[in-house]
């Protein structure tokens, strides 16, 4: 899976975070693959929230999640199609 990810590309969270304070299904961009090592085993990526959360205001709405906790953005044929196409 770590090899699908990389700089820009656009995620959505699987599971609700933090308590509850990131809610399942917030997208974000994905501005840093691995920089900071591991978290419990597995590759620790850097999430730029679309959503406005206060809590991460401090981080401009950056978040630190495990990679298993991200999927690739759900979008529409056509543009599943052109990703397709590029490798993406």
């Amino acid at each position: 899976m770590i090899e699908r990810l990389h700089v820009g590309q656009r995620v959505r969270l699987k599971t609700t975070l933090a308590d509850g304070l990131l809610p399942r299904g917030a997208t974000g961009t994905v501005t840093n693959v691995g920089g900071v090592g591991k978290i419990d085993g597995e590759i620790a990526v850097w999430v730029r929230m679309d959503q406005h959360f206060p809590h991460l205001a401090h981080w401009d709405n950056t978040v630190l999640v495990r990679c298993s906790e991200i999927t690739a953005e759900a979008r529409g044929l056509l543009a599943r199609l052109r990703a397709a196409w590029r490798g993406v």
